[in-house]
This record gives structure tokens, C-alpha cells and sequence, in this order.
């Protein structure tokens, strides 16, 4: 007994300190065990998630939480993987060795995504990205999580463009870009290989620059296949996943394989129309030239007929005899016997005598012609 209770004590002393560092382990776990010595002022449950602020506002902090709840709760229910998960929120750089973690020299690291960790450390010095980078470094812890660090690449950045255009309500921007695309293509898209890769841990990016898939495939998948595509996601489920949505935004778009022949009537039908077009104003133009011949051919035949009628009359003469006129040179040479018109004839005709060089001799009367018509008093005056 002697000799073990030496050894009991040191075993128990053993098990103490263990038991003391693995409480001390499980209180420093998350964002207090990578930053040691950052003080966190500032923490806000969004579902299974918790958000821990350093340097920030705690309204921000709760602003964070809130636009990433919802999402968070999705993702659990979907895939699972996010018990004890928490989001470290910066107020500007992130307290990282970013040539440690691969980051290039000269940029600024404002997102890393720790799967093996089960933490999210974020950088809000551009607020209006942090939501969103929120998203993508939820979904990929889930994703490593569930996988084993096997999830398959580029379906698991389109699960995280699903999870960001239900919080951005775009899914539906996003699909009917990807039906007009469609349009006028003589049939579907090639296949695309969704489980090619596998994604890496942990993850970097910059939030600026946006990350995810457009989304539109993971709607179709989760819709059609339920929740367990994105869970445990199969390659085989994927190819004829992919197959199907992409028949299917052919169809949509309305678009007929091997091309639409219908351009060819249409070509002809043109090519009538502009051939009677041009058959109509040809004519058009033929029946006016038609017309202008005819009536100058009638204008030349009246022109004829009167230059012949007037060629058989022969010459034209006058039969008034005329007189001697006012140009006759007997009268400008005012020569003796020479006749003399008589100015005062004005618009009668002239007298047929001569007229006499001497005034005319006016018969003397007792009254004048007009005193006929005189008041009597005035004839006394007289």
C-alpha cells in the first residue's frame, strides 16, 4: 500500500492537469483561442452561429448577426455542420500572417474561411460586403465540415451563389438571364463538369470582388433533388441534374434544335414581295413614258396638220388700202401742195379738202348762241 499510494497521488495530480487544460482548451476555443489577447467587446447569436466584434461597433455587431441568421439556419437545416461555428468581425485588417496563408504580398486580406476550425474571420472596413462574405464563409465551414474536405468544386461555390441570391431575392434575375442566353442557340449548353475539384481550406478571398456561383443550377438541384444534393452531393445526381436544367432553359427560352428553318420561308416570301414591289413601280413608270409618248406624238400630228394647212392657203394678203400716213414724206418735207392733216379733227376723220393756210372766216352774229340761256338781268347789264 506504501507503494501505490505514491503512484495513486501522481496520477490523480496527472489526470487534474489534464482535466484543467482541456477546460481551458474548451473555454479558449473560436475567436478567443486563434486572436489570443484581442479583446471582443462585442458578441450577437445568429442562429447556430455565434458573431464576435473586436473594435467595432456593437450595433454592427448586431447588424451582422441579423443579416446572417436566416441564412445560417438554412444551411444547418440543408447540410448541418454549424454547431459552434463563430464569425470574428475586424473593424479593418485582419490580425493574420497573410504570406503564411498564401495571400499575395501588397494586397489587403479582408476574408479567410477556417472549415478545419469552424471559424469565419471578417474584415468590415467596406460594411455593405460583409453580409454577403458572411454567407460565404458559413456555407463553406458547412461544406468541410459535412465532407470531410471532400466537397466537390464548382458545385459547392454554386451552393454558396444559391444561399447568396435567396438573401439578395436574384434568383430569379439570375434565371432569366440564363433563358435568354438560350435564345437562338440550335441546342442546350455542353454539359458542365460540377464535381471536377474539391475544395481547399482554408479559404481566401476578397470580399470586393464578390465570390460564389450565379446560383441558378443550385436552385434547380435543391428543387428537384431536396436538400440531400446539397449535403452529400453525388456526381452522378450532378450530371443528370445538369442535364435536365439544362434542357430544361432550352425549352424555355423557346429555341428549336438543330436550328430554326423557318428563316427560310420568310427569306422567299421577302424576296416575292420586293420582286412585285418592283414588277408594280416598273410598270408604273412604263404606262407614264407610255402616256407621255402618246401625247407628245398628238402634239407634233396637230403641229403637222397645221403647218400643212397653212403651206396650201399660200401667201396672206390684206385689202384695206391705206392712205397717206403720217410717216408719208410729203408730210415731214412740208413741200408746196402737200396735205396737211388737220389737228383739231382729233378721233374724227379728217376732212377730205385741203387745208387752208388762212384762218377760217366765222359769219359775225348779233348774239352769241349762249345768251340764249342767260338770265334776262344779265342780258341788261349787257
Amino acid at each position: 500500500m506504501r507503494r501505490l499510494l505514491p503512484a495513486f497521488l501522481t496520477a490523480c495530480v496527472v489526470l487534474g492537469a489534464s482535466f484543467a487544460s482541456t477546460a481551458h482548451a474548451q473555454e479558449a476555443s473560436g475567436c478567443a483561442a486563434r486572436f489570443p489577447g484581442t479583446p471582443f467587446g462585442s458578441s450577437a447569436d445568429a442562429g447556430p452561429v455565434t458573431v464576435h466584434g473586436s473594435g467595432v461597433n456593437p450595433a454592427l455587431t448586431e447588424r451582422i448577426a441579423d443579416d446572417l441568421r436566416a441564412t445560417a439556419e438554412a444551411v444547418q437545416a440543408d447540410i448541418g455542420g454549424l454547431d459552434g461555428v463563430e464569425v470574428c468581425a475586424f473593424a479593418d485588417r485582419l490580425p493574420l500572417d497573410q504570406a503564411e496563408l498564401g495571400w499575395p504580398e501588397g494586397q489587403s486580406l479582408r476574408a479567410v474561411a477556417f472549415g478545419e476550425e469552424g471559424l469565419v474571420v471578417l474584415s468590415s472596413w467596406l460594411v455593405g460586403t460583409v453580409p454577403d462574405a458572411a454567407i460565404v464563409g458559413v456555407v463553406h465551414v458547412a461544406q468541410w465540415r459535412t465532407s470531410g474536405g471532400a466537397y466537390p468544386e464548382p458545385f459547392g461555390s454554386e451552393v454558396v451563389g444559391y444561399y447568396q441570391g435567396v438573401a439578395n431575392e436574384t434568383l430569379e434575375i439570375v434565371h432569366n438571364s440564363y433563358v435568354r442566353a438560350n435564345i437562338g442557340q440550335q441546342e442546350p449548353w455542353p454539359p458542365i463538369p460540377w464535381a471536377a475539384g474539391r475544395m481547399v481550406d482554408p479559404l481566401l478571398w476578397n470580399p470586393e470582388f464578390g465570390y460564389g456561383g450565379a446560383g441558378d443550377f443550385g436552385s434547380y438541384a435543391r428543387r428537384v433533388g431536396g436538400s440531400e444534393v446539397f449535403a452529400e452531393p453525388d456526381p452522378d445526381a450532378l450530371a443528370e441534374l445538369d442535364e435536365g436544367w439544362r434542357n430544361d432553359l432550352f425549352e424555355e427560352s423557346g429555341a428549336i434544335r438543330g436550328g430554326s428553318k423557318g428563316w427560310i420561308g420568310g427569306l422567299i416570301a421577302l424576296l416575292v414581295v420586293l420582286a412585285a414591289g418592283g414588277t408594280l413601280a416598273y410598270l408604273n413608270r412604263l404606262s407614264k413614258r407610255r402616256a407621255e409618248e402618246q401625247l407628245r406624238e398628238a402634239a407634233l400630228t396637230a403641229r403637222r396638220e397645221l403647218e400643212a394647212a397653212e403651206a396650201g392657203a399660200g401667201p396672206v394678203t390684206t385689202s384695206v388700202v391705206s392712205g397717206v400716213g403720217r410717216r408719208d414724206p410729203r408730210i415731214r418735207s412740208g413741200a408746196p401742195g402737200a396735205v396737211r392733216g388737220d389737228r383739231d379733227d382729233r378721233d374724227r376723220a379728217p376732212a377730205a379738202r385741203p387745208r387752208r393756210s388762212g384762218a377760217h372766216a366765222v359769219p359775225p352774229a348779233g348774239q352769241a348762241d349762249d345768251d340764249l340761256f342767260r338770265h334776262p338781268s344779265l342780258r341788261e347789264e349787257d
